[in-house]
């Protein structure tokens, strides 16, 4: 059975992911902390009263909690200028109480509407943050079936950045070799290449994670908007010019306190003829909760659209990588060649796997040891670079010779 230590360590831990980066953190890990809390904080209040209601003197306890249950299960009615409402019902001597039909007529009158969300939202929230996490699995199941653990990799070069070990001691070594082995095996992207696809998984699969939080960010702020405010995308700037412009009376548009139940269900009992009002106390938590969370999707799409963009680029335009590896392996120092072998380096040696790797390890790892990994890789590839260009350029002046022998 798991624990609350056990809970909050398994939720620690999605934070500290070495195969996530910033971005993917803000979906994966801090959107699903923010809504696991708005599932607590609402599961309590549904615990503890979620719906009162005002009831006749005459009517038995046993009758009162029914009735309290009934309004909470069924739905209830809500008018935004409840007041006003009230004021009318109470001075209108044509309008009976007991009436169901002259009840819904004064509702409509008024501009009601139903309340369907109300007992839903605790459930609502955490199928929100299930959806938070599904990029996340995802993410999982495409490193976990590669045949190199990245994993671990960026685990043991985090560690060798803390203990503050170099390049050259036997961890180091270790590490290169490993990398090494990773960037055998990664082949470089060619569109169209089916053996070069199968061999950029990483490179691919982050892609496709990053379109897949955009995606589930619009269709989190989609989803919200309709399940609390019929389709409005715009009710959390209404409400928060309801709450501090109109106060102390704000009209209770999308998160009323007040509220008409109508217990017209029951027809063969004494109860079907009552029409009561009641309050919905949960709405004082649910108004701030979701207005948090209307600001904070707005946010979480933005920084995945972003994050998004920037990888698509890095992916499809090797000048971009060439430009970031370069950064990377100066690092405030000039190196010999760098000019004229980075954009092989960036193409043949590193590729769009290598490229992830690096980048993760940058974020999650430490810059120390990574720039170091990344400059011993250069300094190691830097005379197979110049002997490929050497062997391309002289394949290139023979077959130029050539061509020129034979229009001799």
């Amino acid at each position: 059975m798991l624990t609350l230590p056990d809970i909050v360590k398994d939720y620690t831990a999605l934070a500290s992911d070495v195969i996530d980066d910033h971005f993917d953190r803000i979906n994966c890990a801090y959107s699903v902390w923010i809504l696991m809390f708005a599932v607590i904080a609402t599961t309590t209040a549904v615990y503890d009263k979620p719906i009162q209601c005002f009831h006749k003197l005459d009517h038995p306890e046993n009758w009162v909690q029914g009735l309290n249950n009934i309004c909470y299960a069924n739905g209830t009615y809500a008018i935004p200028n409840f007041n006003i409402f009230f004021k009318a019902f109470t001075e209108n001597g044509n309008f009976d109480y007991q009436r169901n039909d002259d009840i819904l007529k004064l509702v409509k009158e008024y501009d009601g509407f139903s309340i369907n969300y109300y007992q839903w939202i605790p459930y609502a929230l955490l199928l929100q943050s299930f959806a938070y996490f599904i990029p996340k699995i995802i993410w999982n199941v495409i490193v976990n079936s590669m045949t190199f653990d990245v994993r671990s990799l960026l685990n043991k070069v985090g560690e060798m950045n803390k203990l503050g070990a170099t390049i050259t001691d036997e961890q180091g070594d270790g590490v290169i070799a490993h990398i090494y082995n990773f960037l055998e095996y990664s082949l470089d992207l060619h569109l169209f290449s089916k053996e070069s696809i199968k061999n950029s998984v990483l490179a691919m699969g982050q892609l496709l994670v990053k379109a897949l939080y955009v995606i589930n960010g619009l269709g989190q702020f989609y989803f919200m908007n309709f399940f609390v405010a019929n389709g409005n995308h715009l009710w959390a700037f209404e409400h928060l010019f309801e709450l501090f412009v109109m106060y102390p009376n704000p009209p209770q548009k999308y998160f009323p306190y007040n509220a008409i139940c109508n217990t017209g269900y029951f027809k063969e009992t004494y109860i079907s003829n009552i029409n009561i009002q009641c309050v919905l106390s949960m709405n004082m938590i649910n108004s701030y909760i979701y207005l948090i969370l209307y600001f904070w999707t707005i946010f979480v799409i933005f920084m995945s659209f972003y994050s998004f963009i920037r990888t698509l680029l890095c992916f499809f335009n090797l000048e971009i990588r060439r430009n970031i590896l370069v950064k990377w392996l100066k690092n405030n120092n000039s190196i010999k060649g760098i000019t004229k072998y980075s954009l092989s380096f960036a193409k043949d040696v590193i590729k769009h796997d290598g490229f992830v790797l690096f980048s993760l390890m940058k974020q999650n790892s430490g810059k120390r040891v990574t720039f170091s990994v990344l400059r011993k890789i250069w300094e190691t590839s830097i005379g197979e670079l110049n002997d490929e260009i050497g062997k391309n350029y002289g394949d290139a002046l023979r077959k130029e010779a050539k061509i020129v022998k034979r229009k001799i």
